[in-house]
């Protein structure tokens, strides 16, 4: 995603996050409402602009990035990160759910943490280097969408086996719910070139839920996608290999 969709997308985040209205926020800006909604609608605001909003929302540029610059380019967590996360189950939940753009209100409000616990855990994340707090409960993730756990750490080895049950388990009869197989043969260079599309695929899904961010929780569906590939016969059919 360019960094102007990100700063764009995170401008109404912010704006949800604070129950800001398109007409609040115009009124601020000596604009009408048309107009500031255009913008939104075709992402395209001058850097004076985007300046201009940022002194209303009282926040600098730097914010507004969705990965902090800590973490910009990490494949993984650390091995610090994974081991308090996996030592608490309702920090790791928390994550989850603010990775998943939840914001603190939706939080303490559908879900049983309670203010005082979502004020701790948010301490917690942000001496993990995993949020960047603010005032007033704001915050800003500083880890990539799409950070994975460390092969076989612990994350892995608490919820690795768990998610995978949960996720294959019930027959994906559910409204939009799918699992498709395939199997074959692949040289080196084919399973390169499977491994490009699989993450270009997964970067466009990202990018489908960054824009559906800032749109209230309620009018959302909350999704899990699994996206792996294991090389070799399953044991189905390796048993019977000579």
């Amino acid at each position: 995603m360019s960094l102007a969709l990100e700063i764009i997308e995170s401008i109404r985040s912010e704006m949800r996050r604070r129950g800001m209205r398109y007409s609040d926020l115009a009124k601020r800006l000596s604009l009408s409402e048309a107009t500031l909604k255009r913008g939104f609608s075709k992402k395209q605001f001058s850097l004076k602009r985007i300046e201009h909003i940022c002194n209303q929302l009282e926040i600098n540029l730097n914010d507004l990035t969705v990965s902090g610059p800590e973490n910009r380019g990490a494949e993984f967590f650390t091995i610090d990160q994974e081991t308090l996360l996996a030592a608490d189950d309702g920090l790791f939940a928390f994550l989850h759910l603010l990775r998943a753009n939840y914001s603190v209100e939706d939080v303490e409000k559908e879900f049983t943490f309670g203010a005082k616990q979502i004020e701790l855990m948010l301490l917690k994340l942000d001496r993990l280097k995993l949020i960047r707090l603010y005032a007033k409960n704001r915050f800003k993730l500083c880890v990539a969408p799409n950070l994975k756990w460390l092969p076989d750490g612990p994350l892995h080895e608490k919820y690795g086996a768990v998610l995978l049950e949960e996720l294959v388990s019930g027959g994906f009869q559910g409204d939009h719910e799918f699992c498709w197989t395939t199997s074959g043969n692949a040289t080196p260079a084919a399973l390169a070139t499977i491994r490009k599309k699989l993450a270009a695929a997964l970067e466009g899904v990202q990018e489908l839920l960054t824009l559906d961010a800032s749109l209230p929780t309620e009018s959302k569906t909350p999704l899990t996608l699994l996206m792996g590939l294991r090389s070799g016969l399953p044991r189905a059919v390796k048993k019977y290999k000579k």
